[in-house]
């Protein structure tokens, strides 16, 4: 062996550096990630139900959630078709009443709450606010 091979404090200078060219092109070429494939949102359904100042059961309201969409159903009623990006920016930062269709979400303390045509207003689990706040 040759005290080249069994040294290692002298450089190989056979061999050009390509660590400064490699870091020079890394640096102009912002890289991109490579996932060929977009993030999946999870779609579905949730029932959550309506309950007046007694706590008696009055119906049941279910939520649809598609890839633009959230859509609320009041038995064979379509209460409102939400733009589900709208609403994901709405239950980040609850400050003004969210209006749409027959419904208004607003906030009344720490209670997320909805009124349905302008009357009736009702608490929302926040089981079902909690994951709407994780899927939206």
């Amino acid at each position: 062996m040759t005290e080249q091979q069994t040294s290692g404090s002298r450089l190989d200078t056979s061999q050009p550096d390509r660590s400064k060219a490699s870091a020079r092109n890394q640096s102009q070429t912002p890289r991109t990630p490579v996932n060929p494939h977009p993030p999946v949102q999870w779609t579905g359904r949730l029932e959550f139900d309506l309950t007046d100042s007694r706590g008696w059961r009055v119906g049941t309201i279910e939520v649809v959630v598609r890839i633009d969409t959230v859509t609320l159903w009041y038995g064979n009623r379509t209460l409102a078709v939400m733009h589900r990006e709208s609403f994901k920016h709405w239950l980040m930062r609850p400050v003004v009443p969210f209006e749409f269709d027959d419904v208004v979400w607003y906030m009344q303390g720490t209670t997320t709450c909805l009124t349905i045509d302008g009357a009736n207003s009702y608490a929302v689990p926040d089981p079902i606010v909690d994951h709407l706040f994780a899927v939206a």
